[in-house]
This record gives structure tokens, sequence and C-alpha cells, in this order.
């Protein structure tokens, strides 16, 4: 009786200890996930020609669950007076229709000229990180910037770059069906860019997206630090260091407590 009892009580644990290891794993291990593309960056500055309202097209980019954009803020010139500083937030769709904070959370700022500086978003269904703003596939999601461009009206919530120089993106958020149906779409979208300036890369592959070996960057939930691709991708590594190195001490630590159990026994 008493070696049943035991034995049901090993396998109970046995089994909850593999339960609990295979959950971290999958929790921490992004490449078990991953299988997004990394879109073409896109430049936050009113001179982007996809800025241009004359074109009657308004921005959009397609984008499907993990795939990741880098959002690259204006490089500095000779007259600093020209940067444009803003913060971007995302909207309602009345906030973006109205150029209007409505529903708003921050993801970002630009406000050094002096340092090349970008803004990374993941479009993840779930985020391993507390309260990051998480997609839904079929959904569309509003970026704008209500910003002045100067750096006295950076924190403004009316108007501002969105209405005086249309910076505002809508990302559509395609259903994991629309994966091949969307990829003409894209290109013809694409070709209208090509076809109004071939010289601007932003424009000509505003859609296109390829696979590559980048790593995946979390958004960093920061209104006034801004990150270099360095310090991004460093972070990032080490913690996929850290989290490999707890897998593994999880796997010996499993092992130990059955070993010691059956020595026990």
């Amino acid at each position: 009786m008493v070696i049943n009892k035991l034995n049901n009580t090993i396998g109970s644990l046995f089994y909850n200890i593999l339960l609990f290891i295979a959950f971290n794993i999958l929790l921490t291990s992004d490449s078990l996930f991953v299988d997004g593309k990394k879109l073409t960056d896109l430049l936050w500055d009113p001179q982007n020609e996809i800025f241009n309202n004359n074109n009657n097209i308004k921005p959009v980019i397609q984008a499907h669950i993990m795939d990741r954009i880098k959002i690259n803020c204006p490089k500095a010139r000779e007259n600093d007076r020209k940067y444009k500083y803003s913060k971007l937030y995302i909207v309602s769709k009345e906030g973006y229709e109205k150029c209007s904070l409505i529903n708003s959370k921050i993801i970002g700022t630009c406000k050094n000229p002096n340092l090349t500086s970008s803004i990374n978003i993941v479009f993840r269904e779930v985020s391993p990180l507390v309260g990051a703003f998480v997609f839904k596939p079929g959904e569309d999601y509003y970026l704008i910037s209500t910003s002045t461009g100067t750096l006295d009206g950076i924190d403004n919530t009316e108007g501002g770059l969105c209405l005086t120089d249309n910076m505002k993106i809508k990302f559509e958020i395609q259903e994991k069906d629309q994966k091949l149906s969307n990829e003409n779409s894209q290109t013809n979208i694409e070709n209208k860019y090509i076809e109004k300036d071939e010289s601007n890369s932003m424009t000509a592959g505003l859609l296109q997206s390829f696979n590559d070996d980048t790593a995946i960057v979390y958004k960093i939930h920061n209104a006034d630090v801004e990150y270099n691709d360095d310090e991004l991708y460093g972070y990032i590594n080490s913690t996929k260091n850290i989290s490999l190195n707890y897998n593994i001490f999880m796997i010996y630590l499993f092992f130990f407590i059955i070993s010691y159990i059956f020595f026990l026994i």
C-alpha cells in the first residue's frame, strides 16, 4: 500500500516537473514560433514619399503575426532645426482619422538628431513582455505622430505632423490563411510606389518582405530613451543566452530530482 502510494507520488511529481520544463522551454524559445518576415524599414520623416498626400494613396502596410518592422528616425542634417522631433503612438481608428491621441499607446520617440536611432515592432499575438502591445489577425492598427516637429511641441496631442505632413500609417494584420493570397496584391501596391520614385528605396519596397536571419527584436517601451541597432541586438542576444542557460539548468534539475528520488527508494 505504501509502495503504491509512493509510486503514484513519484509519477505525479515526474509528470509535473516534465510539464513545467516543457512550458518554460516553449515560453522562452522564440525559435519554436518564429516564421515571420522582416518588412522593409520605414523612414519616419515627412520627406519620405509615402507621406506625400498628393499621391492620393493612404500609407498602408500589410503584415502577418510575427512579422517585424524597423521604423527609422530621421537622420541629422546640417541644420538641426530641420530635424523632426516626434513621438509615435498607436491610436484608435477615430484617432487616426482626426489626428488625435484617442485611446493611444506610445511606442517610441525620435528626439536625438545626433543619434541614428530606430523603433522596432514585432507584430506579436502574444508577447513575453508584460504590458507590451499585441496584435490580432484580421484587425487594423494605426500609427500616428501628433508632435509638431519641434522639441517644444513633441508632446502635442492634436494635429501636429499627422495633420500637416500626413504622418500616419495603417497596419493591416492579415489572417493566417491570407498569407499566400496577398502576395500578388502586395506586389501591385509596391509597383505603384516604384513608378512614383524608383530612387526611393523605402517607397519602392514598402510592402515587400523577405526572409533573413535577423534576430527578433522586442519593442522597447520607453518614450525617452533611443537605442541603436547594436544595443538592441546585443540586449536580445544576451536575453536569449540567459533563456538557454535557464532551460539547461531546469533539465539538469529535473534529472537530479529524479535520481535523488530513485536513490531514496
